[in-house]
This record gives C-alpha cells, sequence and structure tokens, in this order.
C-alpha cells in the first residue's frame, strides 16, 4: 500500500469531511496539488473506485463479510475499468485504510498456525507459546530488515527498467533517424526509377524492396508508441466532443437570452402585400397566395437581426426555392430588433401570386435565429 497516498487521502479526508470520498471529481482536484508526485495509475484507479460508490458500499457492509465485498469491489474495478487486477487490490485495500483504519497485525501460533488472541501466552490448540507474528512474516526471521531488503530489490528493479527505457527511447530515435533516410531514399530511387531504361528496372526494384522491408521493420518498433498515442488521441477527441457540445448549448443559450420569441401567428397576404386573412384567423387552402409569419417577442438588445423561417408541409417537406432560399430554410428577414416585451415583427411571405401552393393540412412554421429554433408552431389550412 502506498503510505503517502494513504496519508494524504487522510489528511483530506479530516479537513473536509468523510463525505468527500462521494466526490470523485473534488478528490482528483486535491490530488493534483497535494499527489502530484505520487504514482499516476494509482490515484486514477482511486478516483474511479470513489465513482464506483466503493466508499458506500464498504460502510454499509457488516465487519465479518468486509474481506469479500473488497474482493467484488477489486473484481468490478478489473472488469470495467481494464486495469491491473493487483492494482484494484490495492485501491480497495487503501481506501479500507482511510475509512476503517489500518488492521491490526494478527497473531498466529509458531506451532499449528492458528490465529490467537492478544492477551493469551500460550496457545490453547497445541499448548505452544504464542507467537507475536503470522507465518507468512515467521519465514522472514532470517533477514534482519526483510522490509528494507525487499524495498532495495524493488529500487533496483526501478533502476533497472529505467535504464531500460532510456535504451529503448534512445534506440527508437536511432529508428526514426533510419526511418526518414530510408524514406528519403526511396523518393530518390522512385526518381531514378522514372530516368533509367529497362536494363536498370530490375536492380531499382530490388532496392525499393529492400527499404520497404526495413521500413517495415521501423515501423513494426513503433506500433506500440502508436497504440499510445492513438488511446491519448481518441481521449483528446471525446473532450473536445464534450466541449463542442457545451460550447454550442452556450451559444444557443445565448440566442434564447437575446431574443425570446413567445408567440407566432400567420396570415394570408396577396402580392401587393394586403392581408387576405389577419394573422390568426383561419386559412383556406383555395385562397392561399403568400403563407406571412408575425412574431411577438420579448428582447434584451437593439440591434439589427436576420431570423430564417421554415415552412414544412403536412408530409414533412420543407418548402424552399433552390435559387432563391438559404440552405435549409424557406426564407430568410433581416430587420431591427428593439429591446423590451411583447415586440411585434412581421416576417417575409411565402407563395405564389396567381394560385395557392398551400394544400389542406397541418402545417409547421418554425422561427431560428444564429441557428438556434426560437419557437416552432403548428398552423391549420382548411379546405
Amino acid at each position: 500500500m502506498n503510505a503517502n497516498l494513504l496519508a494524504i487521502v487522510k489528511q483530506i479526508v479530516s479537513e473536509q469531511g468523510e463525505n468527500i470520498l462521494y466526490e470523485p471529481r473534488r478528490v482528483t482536484a486535491f490530488f493534483a496539488d497535494l499527489a502530484k508526485n505520487e504514482p499516476k495509475p494509482l490515484k486514477y484507479a482511486f478516483a474511479k473506485c470513489l465513482e464506483y460508490e466503493s466508499a458506500q458500499a464498504l460502510k454499509n457492509t457488516a465487519e465479518q463479510d468486509r474481506e469479500v465485498c473488497k474482493q467484488q469491489l477489486a473484481q468490478k474495478l478489473y472488469d470495467e475499468e481494464g486495469l491491473d487486477l493487483e492494482l484494484c487490490k490495492e485501491t480497495i485495500e487503501l481506501l479500507a485504510a482511510v475509512l476503517f483504519g489500518e488492521e491490526q497485525k494478527k497473531i498466529y501460533c509458531k506451532n499449528c498456525g492458528k490465529e490467537l488472541r492478544e492477551e493469551w501466552k500460550i496457545c490453547p490448540y497445541c499448548s505452544t507459546i504464542a507467537a507475536d507474528q503470522a507465518p507468512e512474516t515467521s519465514q522472514l526471521a532470517g533477514s534482519a530488515d526483510p522490509v528494507g531488503a525487499n524495498t532495495q530489490k524493488i529500487n533496483s528493479e526501478n533502476a533497472q527498467l529505467k535504464e531500460e527505457l532510456e535504451e529503448a527511447k534512445s534506440r527508437n530515435s536511432q529508428l526514426n533517424d533510419e526511418l526518414e533516410s530510408m524514406k528519403f531514399i526511396n523518393r530518390q530511387s522512385k526518381e531514378e526509377l522514372k530516368k533509367t531504361k529497362s536494363g536498370r528496372t530490375t536492380a531499382i526494384w530490388l532496392g525499393i524492396i529492400g527499404v520497404a522491408i526495413s521500413i517495415g521493420v521501423g515501423l513494426s518498433a513503433h506500433s506500440d508508441m502508436e497504440n499510445s498515442y492513438n488511446s491519448m488521441r481518441w481521449q483528446y477527441n471525446q473532450v473536445k466532443s464534450n466541449y463542442d457540445k457545451l460550447l454550442a448549448e452556450h451559444e444557443a443559450s445565448k440566442s434564447f437570452w437575446k431574443i425570446n420569441v413567445t408567440s407566432i401567428k400567420v396570415g394570408n397576404v396577396d402580392k401587393d402585400n394586403r392581408w387576405l386573412n389577419n394573422p390568426g384567423e383561419t386559412l383556406s387552402s383555395a385562397k392561399m397566395r403568400y403563407l406571412k409569419p408575425v412574431i411577438t417577442y420579448n428582447s434584451s438588445i437593439n440591434e439589427d437581426a436576420t431570423f430564417y423561417v421554415k415552412i414544412i408541409n403536412p408530409y414533412g417537406t420543407l418548402k424552399d426555392n433552390s435559387s432563391t432560399s438559404p440552405k435549409g430554410f424557406s426564407n430568410s428577414t433581416t430587420a431591427r430588433i428593439n429591446s423590451g416585451s411583447n415586440q411585434s415583427l412581421t416576417l417575409t411571405g411565402w407563395g405564389t401570386s396567381d394560385e395557392s401552393t398551400y394544400t389542406a393540412g397541418t402545417w409547421t412554421v418554425e422561427v431560428w435565429y444564429n441557428d438556434v429554433c426560437l419557437r416552432s408552431e403548428k398552423v391549420v389550412i382548411g379546405q
């Protein structure tokens, strides 16, 4: 168990209260400052186990069932996140130590191995003088400092791994240089191939094949790094996608804040823009010429604004003109917007002057501003 991280989590719980273990994002924020030098996999796994409400599960489990619960929580973390199983177990043990304190060292009989109570001086099972250490620790009695020896071994292994990592990095850099050189030779070979006569073609192709094999070897050495890069790239794309969604929602909320359309009423006008049916009156398919929307709105701005209108027939098809309509809309209107409540604005009509293009049925009229649909209304047109 990582003693440093355990101390840090205990400090956070002491200062913020135990309920912070139900807020993994806050714990992660504290880690960024207090535990920046601790192993990232362990910090990540600890935050994940809090997301799965492991603290609540342990608190709600009876003491005699706690070990089984810890195993189940570690297995769940392993199954859901694909983390190393030993890392999952260490993470759950760390959480349990925060919640309940570190378990006291158990005492076992050195002869029969039975667990003994601290106050027993003689084993009641085999009458042997009680031992003060567990069987597994007694095996280390020949070492003056088994923990220290184990730590030295781990440090030595870590140092060796670091050396191997540096060698791998150096080799990777060398492979990069060789790969670029091979690519350059490949380009030169292709240019040479175009200039040579048929007698030299075979030799040049053999050279190109050799270069291709060498490049394949180099690319194989890069596969692990590419996999890691692709994983990080995927995570970046996920974060960027979420950011773009939040940005779009923010822009949409600004549009609603600027202009709030409270109603849409439609009327029918002729080619001279005279009302044949006033807004809100009953409409007849046979008499329709230009369907003209009138909006009522509340606004916090005084400026010119462009509204886009979608007129959709009863079959769900947009009414538009490929040469005059804005893409995806029937028409648009640019007009002055005045701040205040219950403001009114008449938008451009849509239709023809000589005959009706509106069939009987339920139509839909939508008013858009800054790529946001401010309001949608159903309009019934009779026979």
